[in-house]
């Protein structure tokens, strides 16, 4: 197999990084499809952001760690493909490896009108209680300006983040959400499952694409079907917290 070049695989000048954006082109950014590679975010067969009834869909953008034996067929996102119906095949799953590849993904990211934006990466809170995720390796903190900057292109938008410990402080949340003036933002307050990821994925999904229901309301719909379900979290802080 040919070595990627750096504009094939998105050099990051700046950082002397290699992502695996490879352009972008007019208002819609040209990557390479992980379910099917043939396939580009820009294929008028396939659009990236609507189904075939016209039902505006969320960005998908998940973490790559595959140094840790991560399997690319067994993520969220790509399992939830399987179990939503007639927006399987629709759903853009891309993989970021930086924060660069976010930037280049999310330009001109409103015409696509998302119902929101799901981050599926690592995460976690450090010693010092400060919240970061993990897109490939290194630790990207919420408090980073570069982060704040970065997660600014989606403007007003929901996020849903999954990633262990992730949403534990408010606080921290509150301060990154209002700095890059995120929408509500939905993420775990503790370790949890991938079973129990999915399982929570699909419910959020399925409020908003089959349903029609606003984020907000999604979530805590969801919260509340998880603890039927014996997804409770934390004893006495629950499993999903919503942050908006």
């Amino acid at each position: 197999m040919n070595k990627l070049t750096h504009r094939d695989r998105g050099f990051d000048a700046k950082h002397g990084r290699v992502g695996r954006v490879v352009e972008h082109v007019a208002s819609c950014p040209l990557v390479r499809g992980r379910s099917n590679p043939s396939l580009n975010a820009d294929n008028d067969a396939h659009p990236a952001n609507e189904s075939e009834g016209d039902t505006p869909l969320p960005i998908i953008l998940e973490g790559i760690l595959e140094e840790e034996g991560a399997s690319i067929a067994e993520s969220t996102p790509s399992r939830l493909k399987q179990w939503l119906g007639a927006f399987s095949d629709d759903l853009p799953v891309w993989s970021v490896y930086q924060l660069s590849d976010i930037v280049l993904l999310c330009r001109n990211v409103q015409h696509r009108r998302p119902p929101f934006v799901h981050i599926n990466c690592r995460g976690g809170i450090d010693q010092e209680l400060r919240p970061y995720i993990v897109l490939l390796k290194e630790r990207l903190y919420l408090d980073e300006q570069e982060t704040i900057d970065t997660f600014s292109n989606l403007k007003g938008l929901p996020i849903f983040f999954s990633s262990c410990n992730f949403g534990l402080y408010g606080d921290q949340i509150q301060r990154f959400r209002h700095a890059a003036e995120l929408g509500p933002i939905a993420s775990p307050i503790g370790c949890i499952l991938d079973s129990e990821a999915r399982l929570f994925g699909l419910m959020l999904y399925s409020s908003i694409l089959v349903i029609g229901m606003d984020f907000d309301l999604a979530v805590h719909n969801c919260y509340q079907a998880s603890r039927i379900v014996g997804l409770t979290g934390l004893p006495g802080q629950g499993y999903f917290r919503l942050y908006g």
